[in-house]
């Protein structure tokens, strides 16, 4: 029997998830909400399904959502679809506070129900190298891992509204913050720095953190204030270096070794992989390894990295 599912937000990143569910095998989408009804009309005509207004009283009608809206709707609308036994993926971050991350996962534990946040990197063969080499021992011990991504300012209005998005640290960053944990663990401290590079912006445009992990120390650094660009990835081991280059290729060096690349899989769509991995999860009934818990983690280093800036010290976790 197909899983049902209904698409809460039907802006940049609904369409993109509505599209890619529908190449799933044994999945449909049953409707299209969101609170603007032009938006929602049109990508529910686009597909072939309803637009609801209501979307709560059209839970009954799905097995699981994908949420795909602001920040600050999050944690009512994870509430709701726990508390109708719905399964849930949510674009990040989970939320924009420590006590609606709480919220959350009692409620997803409480009622029995998958969560997994998006965090795409882990789909992304290249970042997924890492962690693999990482674990196979083949470069030691994390000494330090690091990851820069810079650009321009984004466009989109609610970002800058602190109350909407939680700054660029919360909503942006915490793709990062997910990859650092991912592959260095819970960190017992956090040192942060963040700025802006004009008076008038809403929120931070430049975010800087250390974080120190039970080994080794993760490095965070980007830019909205950089149209030039620029991206840098690497892991230093006790044993030897791992570097992502341009075009996604990644270069090993192990000891006294020469140096190689990689080999990657050819062809990826890390958007699709991560709803597959969700979908598989839920048909096999096995948990998913990016939920609830996950999220809320990464929201508490977003959180400590401004708390940080803020007060000039170290946040202990």
């Amino acid at each position: 029997m197909a899983l049902r599912f209904g698409i809460i937000g039907a802006g940049g990143m609904g369409k993109l998830h509505a599209h890619n569910l529908l190449r799933i095998p044994d999945t449909q989408i049953s409707w299209v909400t969101d609170i603007n009804p032009e938006a929602g009309e049109k990508l529910a005509n686009d597909i072939g399904v309803r637009f609801v207004a209501n979307w709560k009283r059209a839970l009954e009608e799905v097995d699981a959502v994908v949420i795909c809206t602001p920040p600050f709707a999050h944690c009512r609308q994870v509430v709701e679809s726990a508390r109708a036994k719905k399964h849930i993926f949510i674009e990040k971050p989970l939320a924009l506070t420590k006590r609606q991350a709480d919220r959350i996962v009692e409620e997803v534990r409480k009622n029995n129900v998958q969560l997994m946040v998006g965090y795409v990197l882990r789909f992304f063969p290249a970042f997924r190298a890492f962690k693999e080499i990482l674990e196979s021992g083949r470069v030691g011990e994390l000494v330090v891992a690091w990851i820069n991504r810079m650009g321009g300012l984004p466009s989109t209005p609610w970002l800058f509204d602190p109350k909407k998005s939680g700054g660029m640290t919360v909503e942006f960053n915490t793709h990062d913050v997910d990859f650092l944990l991912w592959l260095g663990g819970k960190p017992s401290a956090v040192y942060g720095k963040t700025l802006k590079s004009r008076p008038d912006l809403g929120i931070e445009d430049n975010v800087w953190g250390i974080f120190t992990f039970s080994k080794g120390i993760g490095v965070l650094g980007s830019s909205w204030s950089n149209p030039l660009g620029f991206s840098a990835i690497g892991l230093i081991g006790t044993k030897g270096v791992v570097i992502m280059k341009e075009h996604n290729q990644v270069i090993m060096k192990e000891a006294d070794k020469e140096a190689e690349s990689v080999p990657l899989p050819p062809e990826a769509e890390p958007y699709y992989e991560e709803l597959l991995y969700f979908v598989n999860c839920l048909k096999e009934g096995k948990p998913v390894e990016i939920d609830a818990e996950v999220g809320r983690m990464a929201l508490q280093v977003c959180l400590a990295i401004q708390r940080s800036s803020m007060t000039g010290g170290v946040i202990k976790l």
